[in-house]
This record gives structure tokens, C-alpha cells and sequence, in this order.
């Protein structure tokens, strides 16, 4: 969720309220792009086949490894 994506992020609550979407606040995504692979679904028992879960796989945020 939205919890663990700012976390992952690095963005803690001192970030509250704030927009993102402002020019001022854009260099929060700076860096290389990570390398992004697609896999089938997690935790759900129909169309886990759908390649509906992205991620870079050597994030230590992911759940579960692709």
C-alpha cells in the first residue's frame, strides 16, 4: 500500500501534506531508473497468471522475490 511505497521511498512524516506534484518537490525521484520485471499476481487465488505485479527484483521492499 501506499504505507509501505513512501517508506520504501524514503519519504517519512515531516512529508505530510505536502504536493509532489509541485516543480519544488519533483527531485524526490532522482537517480537511474531501477530495472523493472512483471510477474504473476501474489496473494490472490484467480488470475494469478496476470502479469499484474511489478517491481525491481532485487528491492528489498518486495514481499515476495519474482
Amino acid at each position: 500500500g501506499p504505507g509501505k511505497l513512501t517508506k520504501a521511498m524514503g519519504i517519512d512524516g515531516t512529508a505530510h501534506g505536502t504536493s509532489f506534484l509541485t516543480a519544488a518537490h519533483r527531485g524526490i525521484l532522482r537517480g537511474e531508473p531501477s530495472p523493472t520485471v512483471a510477474g504473476g499476481r501474489i496473494g490472490i487465488t484467480r488470475a494469478v497468471y496476470l502479469p499484474w505485479r511489478f517491481g525491481d527484483p532485487a528491492s528489498r521492499s518486495l514481499s515476495r522475490k519474482f
